[in-house]
């Protein structure tokens, strides 16, 4: 039930609003200080408080009630027996009063006013209800933000719009050693040793609303620390631009993981060019002691041989030991080259060495491999050893791309300032959802026979010679890879 509080000096007064209000809980106070205690001891739904009273008048009683915690929010109807003019009007609604009416009052015209009231006490308790569920929960919540920027594994900062840090996460403190209270206020280019250029970088972040980019910052004991570093601008709830975020990611880790990659890509490299070898080698050194092997027999028997069969003998075992003693000076040439950068390297010269030491892999696997690459023609800056690594990982993934043979062609060709190197086979293709992720690290078609990191690796290293790869693919047609090099003037180094 509904708790009214009547507040009157005239005893009849209050009698007869009690009899008007029938059905409501009914309380009285004869004076403003009782009507004060009361208030704040039952926390009435609605007050009638009387404007003309000995003491403390109505007015004042109405000021008292607002500002006080506990009954601030009451609805409160300042209940008049003279004429309502606008001067008490202003007057009443200026002590905070939400309604005024004029004694003698009509029983419904009360009881409207006064349910009005009600509701608008009701709407208001909801509202304060409310109000502190979403406070509770923007506490909730901003607490988990915290905890989320404290312990998150990214270095987070924030910056004012001049590029003063105001914000300093705990993973930024571990991954450079500087406290929060060190860093706040300081400049964001005191992350980098003092060479980062804030401005340029903030003024740009500012129009096109994000940069990100590799960089070296400096820890607080001077070493440094290589790092991703990504920001956003922040806006203020009317749009206005208030600073930036920043992520700060430590690419040492990653930087080491590539670093073993590479040398395992190599590791496994070495290991395919040996087995090749091996192979090569073992070829005609196995023809030879056949040979040897049934000439023996045959002495051992008593057989003859003719003068003219130890000559054809003779001459294949020539050219057997021949073969093999071409294929060791082409390595000496490989282990030349992967130990010694060079500056001018013939890039035809490295095919058709590669061509020479697979061409029997290639020809049990059923494949006719084709070089239009003229040594001595075309000269690239780099380094022959590790553009004989990416070579030979495009000539091996041709290979395993037509496992029932097939056809691989080589191509160099000048075009402008650039050689074109393209390894054209007619295999299984790449798929198209598949195009654009080749180049991942650790992604590979071959199931367990694949690494996934021979063509990141290839990449890299031509892109460390100022090249790029372009790739070409067909499903169940074949694929392209060209190896775009800057062309060097200047005859190549052999």
């Amino acid at each position: 039930m509904k708790r009214i509080l009547i507040v009157d000096d005239n005893a009849d007064s209050r009698y007869s609003l009690r009899l008007l209000l029938d059905g409501y809980d009914v309380a009285e106070a004869a004076g403003g200080e009782e009507a004060i205690a009361l208030a704040r001891a039952r926390r009435p739904n609605c007050i009638l408080l009387d404007v003309e009273m000995p003491g403390m008048s109505g007015f004042e009683v109405c000021r008292r009630l607002r500002s006080l915690d506990e009954t601030r929010t009451i609805p409160i109807i300042l209940v008049t027996g003279h004429h309502r003019d606008t001067q008490s009007l202003v007057k009443g609604l200026a002590a905070g009063g939400d309604e005024y009416v004029t004694k003698p009052v009509a029983q419904q015209e009360l009881r409207a006013r006064v349910e009005a009231m009600l509701r608008i006490e009701d709407l208001q308790t909801r509202l304060e209800s409310l109000n502190a569920e979403l406070d509770r929960e923007v506490r909730r919540r901003t607490e988990e933000l915290r905890q989320i920027y404290l312990t998150v594994p990214v270095g987070i900062y924030t910056l004012d719009a001049t590029g003063r840090i105001t914000s300093f996460n705990r993973h930024l403190e571990q991954m450079l050693g500087y406290t929060s209270s060190e860093m706040i206020g300081r400049s964001i280019s005191d992350v980098y040793g003092g060479v980062y250029d804030a401005l340029y970088w903030l003024d740009l972040c500012r129009h096109e609303g994000r940069t990100a980019g590799e960089g070296e910052a400096r820890r607080k004991d001077g070493t440094p620390l290589p790092v991703f570093d990504e920001r956003v601008v922040t806006h203020d709830h009317l749009g206005e631009h208030v600073g930036f975020t920043g992520y700060l990611q430590d690419l040492s880790q990653r930087r080491r993981m590539r670093q073993l990659l590479k040398e395992q890509e190599v590791q496994a490299g070495v290991g395919r060019l040996t087995a090749i070898i091996v192979h090569e080698i073992l070829n005609p050194i196995s023809g030879v002691s056949q040979y040897l092997d049934a000439v023996l027999q045959r002495l051992g028997k008593g057989d003859a041989i003719g003068k003219e069969e130890l000559q054809r003998g003779a001459a294949v075992m020539r050219d057997a030991l021949r073969r093999t003693t071409d294929l060791i000076g082409q390595l000496r040439g490989f282990a030349r080259a992967a130990v010694r950068p060079v500056t001018g390297v013939d890039p035809c010269a490295i095919v058709a060495d590669l061509h020479a030491l697979m061409r029997h892999d290639l020809y049990r696997h059923g494949i006719e491999m084709s070089v239009s690459c003229e040594p001595g023609r075309y000269t690239v800056r780099g380094d022959a050893g590790r553009l004989s690594q990416v070579f030979l990982n495009l000539i091996a993934n041709a290979r395993d791309a037509m496992p029932e043979g097939g056809r691989l062609v080589v191509e160099a060709r000048a075009r402008d300032s650039t050689l074109h190197v393209s390894f054209r086979d007619n295999g299984v293709g790449i798929r198209p959802e598949n195009m654009g992720r080749i180049f991942d690290l650790l992604f590979t078609t071959k199931g367990e026979k694949g690494t996934g990191y021979g063509l990141t690796i290839s990449k890299e290293i031509v892109e460390e010679h100022g090249g790029r790869v372009e790739v070409e693919s067909e499903p169940a047609k074949g694929s392209t890879f060209t190896v775009i090099l800057p062309l060097e003037s200047g005859p190549p180094v052999a």
